[in-house]
């Protein structure tokens, strides 16, 4: 969390708990591991059939696209997870998205109506959580998924809008 102050005003540029990046991660690198050990298999029940032998350029190639795939996968995670930020300030919240083209949402506290706390037991653990914003002008729910630490975040919208639905807070 980066904190921005000048005379006037502060802004909070945040990006979603480092436990989500994370979490991604060990998925992809799990489902790497997965799919290599399949195609190990499959070559191994293929040659065993067939009575071929598989040569080791072979799968050579077979692990470099794996690996290859992989560090795309990771980089694209850790691109997003970089490239989505929510930015709270007085008046507003502002959240951008996008890693080759930015897609930059404002909503003004003035035009929220309630908000909504929600975590699970493992958000609870490591910390963080969605919120919930309600803009009835709109007519559409504003979600801030992934935040660190929520509950503080909620209760500084709430300080500068206080004619939001009084904070609720799901389990």
């Amino acid at each position: 969390m980066e904190e921005q102050k000048n005379n006037q005003s502060y802004s909070y540029v945040l990006h979603q708990a480092p436990f989500v990046l994370v979490s991604r991660i060990i998925v992809i690198e799990l489902l790497i591991a997965m799919i290599h050990y399949s195609v190990r298999i499959l070559l191994s029940q293929v040659s065993t059939y067939l009575n071929v032998t598989i040569s080791v350029g072979f799968l050579t190639i077979e692990i470099v696209l794996l690996q290859l795939t992989n560090l795309y996968l990771v980089i694209v995670a850790l691109l997003r997870w970089i490239n989505t930020q929510y930015i709270l300030n007085p008046k507003e919240v502002i959240i951008k998205t996008g890693v080759f083209t930015t897609k930059s949402v404002t909503y003004e506290f003035a035009n929220l109506q309630s908000m909504t706390v929600t975590q699970s037991l493992i958000q609870k653990l490591f910390k963080f959580g969605t919120i919930k914003l309600f803009n009835p002008v709109l007519k559409e729910e504003i979600y801030l998924i992934d935040m660190p630490d929520p509950n503080k975040y909620a209760s500084i919208i709430q300080q500068h809008q206080p004619e939001i639905t009084p904070l609720i807070k799901k389990r």
